[in-house]
């Protein structure tokens, strides 16, 4: 089961004036390296406060003692806490929530005025651009109306509540709702609009685009990427979506895409699947419970897989096909055709080759159960009977008896594409 997504932040300006009192619930730093005195003007493009510059300040008096002069990496320093102030109300938390802005970098800097003792700094940082939790803000500094410096700063954010689970190199997007004892591997990038449910392990650079909705217990390896969007040439930047369920493992290089409007909107996945290395499942498709695909698939867009389904590596699968429950694709199939419940295929194009026995006989089913299969299948692909007919005999002669033939004939029934022979 997946997790709702929790709506974007509403934005929210806070009592103006904002006093110290009031700035330290929006920044952890304390004195002697708390460096904005007040907040005066707040709007959805940037923010203003001030710093009031004493001969009393602990850096000057090393800085210089006999010509105290601010330094400039602590005017940064200033621009930078403003800026997560602001940070902060975009995104409506606290330090005191466990999450926390950190500094990412600075470019473009311009030292142009000596800021002294006795100097109020007037601190201006508008945002020029907010990605995947990372910040860019232009801000200037300046005292009495003349420019002091100038920079270009970017801040990133860190959740500090499960800073132990989530790698420093991660990137995760604000909007993101990540379960406390979430593990985030070193240069792994969460997306917008993401939930991972509670157990999750995401190892190193692995990918979730956006929009998507991890269930609880699922390990994705490496280099995996799921949420992205897709590659149907219909699609133009619509709100659609991934859901996986719990228990899944989703190995190296696999991608899942998100849906398109022309279906539900919607790829899904189930629970305790295997998706083994370069894996492909395209938009829109349905993928049941306790599936295993090889290495190598691909599974094109609009595709159903049931339950219990086992995918040989290499295999590729059309658009709009279904596999049903318990059947069994051999390796490097090529599935142009609906596969019914039970029935092993394989080749290119595939064909028919009976009932999946073995897996039938591991998962503890009676011979009896077994052999009304077994003769639902002649009926179905060696009697010379429609499949309109073979539907009728079956139901008259054998589900009364192998109540499992019912799953059979809903593939039968269900099939657009005609099955594969």
């Amino acid at each position: 089961m997946t997790k709702s997504i929790s709506p974007a932040p509403e934005f929210i300006i806070p009592p103006l004036p904002m006093n110290i009192l009031t700035i330290r619930e929006y920044l952890p730093h304390r004195y002697p390296f708390l460096l904005v005195d007040r907040v005066t003007e707040v709007t959805e493009k940037g923010i203003v406060g001030y710093k009031n510059v004493s001969i009393n300040e602990e850096f000057l008096q090393g800085h210089f003692p006999t010509y105290p002069i601010m330094p400039g990496v602590l005017i940064i320093e200033a621009l930078a806490q403003v800026s997560g102030i602001f940070s902060f109300i975009l995104v409506n938390e606290t330090p005191k929530d466990g999450s926390i802005f950190l500094f990412a970098g600075a470019e473009k800097i311009r030292f142009k005025k000596q800021v002294v003792a006795g100097d109020q700094l007037v601190l201006k940082s508008e945002l020029v651009m907010q990605k995947r939790g990372i910040y860019k803000y232009h801000r200037t500094a300046s005292v009495d109306g003349i420019v002091a410096v100038t920079a270009e700063i970017m801040i990133s954010y860190q959740n500090m509540m499960s800073q132990n689970l989530i790698h420093p190199t991660a990137i995760i997007d604000p909007s993101a709702n990540i379960a406390d004892d979430v593990h985030i591997g070193p240069y792994s990038i969460i997306g917008s609009h993401v939930t991972i449910g509670a157990g999750t392990k995401l190892h190193s650079h692995v990918v979730v685009g956006g929009f998507t909705r991890i269930g609880e217990n699922n390990e994705i390896f490496q280099f995996a990427s799921v949420g992205e969007v897709c590659q149907d040439l219909k699609y133009s930047g619509e709100e659609t979506w991934l859901e996986i369920g719990d228990n899944n493992k989703i190995r190296e290089h696999c991608t899942l895409h998100r849906g398109t409007v022309q279906d539900q909107g919607l790829t899904k996945i189930g629970s305790n699947n295997l998706f083994m290395v370069n894996t492909h499942i395209a938009h829109d498709c349905m993928i049941g419970d306790h599936n295993i695909f090889a290495n190598n698939v691909g599974v094109a867009g609009h595709v159903h897989v049931g339950n219990h389904v086992i995918v040989g590596g290499n295999a590729g699968i059309h658009q709009f096909c279904r596999i049903d429950s318990y059947s069994l694709i051999g390796g490097a199939a090529l599935i142009l055709k609906d596969v019914p419940a039970y029935v092993i295929v394989s080749g290119n194009p595939a064909q028919a080759h009976g009932m999946n026995i073995e897996g039938m006989r591991r998962k503890g089913w009676s011979k009896e159960t077994i052999q009304g299969l077994r003769e639902a299948y002649k009926l179905i692909y060696k009697s010379g009977l429609t499949t309109v007919q073979a539907i009728e005999q079956i139901r008259a002669e054998i589900l009364h008896k192998t109540p499992e033939a019912q799953l059979l004939i809903q593939s039968l029934e269900q099939s657009t594409r005609g099955i594969v022979r």
